[in-house]
Formats: C-alpha cells, sequence, structure tokens
C-alpha cells in the first residue's frame, strides 16, 4: 500500500495574502508566497557574494512579473530600488539570505535605513 498526501485539498483551504508595495504612485501585486522558482534560481546564485545583474532581474521577473517590471522600468526603476523591493520581499517571505548584512554580522539588525525596515501600511 503506497502513502498518500492531497496537497490539491490541503492548500485548498488556505488563504493567500499577496505582497503589495507601492512605488511611483502606482501599487504593484507580489505572490503571496516565494515562487519555488525563484528559491531555486537564488541558491543557484549564492555561489557568489554579490547577486549578479542577470539574477536580480530574474528575480524582479519572478516576483513581479513582466508587465509589472516593464512599468516600473518605464517609470524609472532603480538598481537600488529593485535591491530594496527584493530585500523587502525577501524579508516577509522570511528569507534572510536576500536581506543585506553588514560585514561580521551574523543577523540583520531591525531598523536601519533599508526600505525592508520601513513600516508596512494596512
Amino acid at each position: 500500500m503506497a502513502k498518500f498526501k492531497d496537497f490539491d485539498k490541503f492548500y485548498e483551504g488556505t488563504k493567500s495574502v499577496l505582497l503589495v508595495f507601492s512605488l511611483f504612485n502606482t501599487k504593484y501585486t507580489m505572490p503571496a508566497s516565494m515562487p519555488a522558482k525563484l528559491m531555486i534560481e537564488i541558491l543557484r546564485g549564492q555561489k557568489e557574494d554579490d547577486l549578479d545583474p542577470g539574477l536580480l532581474l530574474g528575480i524582479c521577473e519572478s516576483l513581479l512579473g513582466n508587465k509589472q517590471l516593464d512599468d516600473l522600468m518605464t517609470k524609472g526603476f532603480t538598481v537600488d530600488q529593485m535591491e530594496d523591493v527584493i530585500e523587502w520581499a525577501a524579508a516577509e517571505y522570511g528569507n534572510t539570505d536576500l536581506v543585506k548584512k553588514e560585514p561580521g554580522e551574523d543577523e540583520v539588525k531591525a531598523g536601519g535605513t533599508s526600505a525592508a525596515n520601513f513600516p508596512i501600511q494596512k
């Protein structure tokens, strides 16, 4: 006899809350949980100390989709803003590997000037 787990049924009853942020007076949404494809891309890219630009682009595409990312880029989305959005999303997803750390710091400090630390409005 085989063991069986029906994940469709399990996830059917769970509520998903999208991540929403505002930039350039426009609201943008991201998935409620981190896409598996994104996690795999991150793990593959962790061989280096800094995320390369191609990986940053891939992360943004996975989180925002091409339409929202194109909209942001036409409005002047900067690399610093992109990093802040990714860092905030990573913190929301509970993935502190993508949150900037100071040299020699074992854990991410609460507060600071990063956009990931600005309060969430409800």
